[in-house]
């Protein structure tokens, strides 16, 4: 069956519903921190924040592993589907992600006790493993398929509205690393909400539960994981290795540096999303299409103006730090200026990611990443923990690395792969300028 929406029959004005949607989602994403964030820092100090930084690091891990990639992989099942069937599949792979989180949560306590120095307390670890098992059931990845992203909005104006009053009324009062987390745990609780709407068939897949089927989704869905544990080395574990390195009070800076660093990627990651479906679309299509040129012209834009953003950074780290931090985290313009480029590597590198996706070139993706992790985890041990300075600058590097790996690979596929019409589409008709010669 054909990886691509084409088969839904969605009206344009799904899409554009769709697209207003995932915007709304990524504003209050990227709105929401703009007002807690100064109180969470200002609230806990450097310290007490790198600490926090790191545990909500630790579950994004946990979401990783959690999720598997099995979203990205149903996603190919739902095309030409109904509503019932789609969320039948839905329901089974929040079963077997379920499972997995058995598996996943007791492994990412133990290690976050062996790495955080002082261990953090029962409560904040309970809330942080919470926040792993609510967010590795994330349903966006139906809602994207099914062209249906305004369902996701009542459930998430509902959480980010109950963070937002923890960390406005109550983290003054106390300010501690529990009420801190149950902020977090509050903003991410939302995709248990939308889950709700297919309990019926959930309760169904729960009692046909195989675990043969579960493995076979393992299968399918690993390459996934395995690029974003990759990525994960060199995005969430850095937090972990500064406070082991320096102090969690240098980890503070740097995680303060890097919520601003994915706030500016936030901005330009749903368009690179709700792009994805077009993108699956033109497969198949000639190179000078003018499906294909028009996205080329999307994407062009896009980066070009990641590229205006990480400039506008670099030039205000230091306001820009003492603005949500306060004095306290003056020294965080250090880092944030080294990572003010990877506003625009990331956002090329999504762009790049989804261009390899369309042409089921996964293990090129995982390769290039856990290639680039493995080379940071080098640079970060041999020469990293030497200075806060050379932290930064190896946290750029591998970014950029991997942007070259992936560009490299696009490259090399993309003449070969572009013109193949995917599995399941009629070969085109003799007459059509894009067809390679027998």
């Amino acid at each position: 069956m054909a990886f691509g929406l084409s088969k839904l029959n969605l009206p344009d004005r799904s899409r554009l519903r769709s697209l207003a949607a995932m915007y709304a989602l990524h504003g209050l994403n990227l709105a929401l921190p703009l007002v807690t964030l100064p109180i969470i820092t200002r609230a806990l100090g450097p310290s007490e924040y790198g600490r926090y930084g790191v545990l909500i690091n630790w579950a994004g891990i946990g979401v990783i592993l959690i999720e598997f990639g099995m979203g990205v992989a149903a996603t190919k099942q739902l095309t030409g589907r109904d509503d019932h069937e789609a969320r039948v599949t839905q329901s089974r792979v929040l079963v077997q992600q379920s499972l997995n989180a058995l598996v996943v949560l007791p492994l990412l306590a133990l290690a976050t006790l062996f790495w955080m120095h002082p261990a953090p307390e029962l409560a904040a670890s309970v809330l942080m493993l919470a926040n792993a098992w609510s967010l590795g059931l994330n349903t966006l990845w139906f809602r994207v398929a099914r062209a249906n992203v305004p369902r996701l909005l009542p459930a998430t104006f509902a959480a980010k509205f109950l963070s937002l009053l923890i960390v406005v009324v109550l983290l003054p009062r106390r300010p501690t690393l529990e009420v801190a987390m149950w902020a977090n745990l509050a903003s991410g609780f939302w995709p248990v909400f939308d889950a709700w709407f297919a309990r019926r068939e959930l309760l169904e897949a729960a009692r046909e539960f195989s675990l043969r089927a579960w493995i076979e989704r393992l299968k399918v869905s690993y390459p996934v994981p395995l690029q974003r544990i990759g990525s994960a080395i060199y995005l969430l574990l850095p937090a972990t290795l500064v406070a082991v390195f320096f102090s969690p009070k240098v980890a503070g800076w740097y995680v303060l540096s890097d919520r601003i660093i994915r706030a500016g990627t936030g901005l330009f990651q749903p368009l690179t999303s709700t792009l994805f479906p077009l993108q699956l679309e033109v497969r198949g299509q000639p190179p000078g299409s003018p499906s294909r040129l028009r996205l080329r012209r999307y994407l062009t834009a896009t980066i070009g103006v990641s590229a205006l953003a990480s400039a506008f950074t670099f030039f205000l780290a230091g306001p820009a730090v003492r603005l949500i931090g306060g004095d306290k985290f003056a020294d965080a313009a250090l880092f944030l200026r080294w990572m003010a480029p990877l506003v625009a590597l990331i956002t090329v590198n999504m762009a790049l990611t989804n261009q390899l996706y369309v042409i089921d070139r996964e293990p090129v993706i995982a390769q290039a990443v856990w290639v680039s992790g493995l080379t940071f985890a080098g640079a970060i041990f041999f020469l990293g923990r030497l200075s806060p300075d050379l932290f930064a600058a190896c946290c750029l590097m591998v970014e950029a690395l991997v942007c070259i790996w992936l560009l490299i690979a696009w490259r090399v596929y993309r003449n070969r792969e572009s013109v193949a019409p995917p599995p399941g589409y009629p070969p085109r008709p003799e007459s059509d300028p894009g067809r390679t010669p027998e």
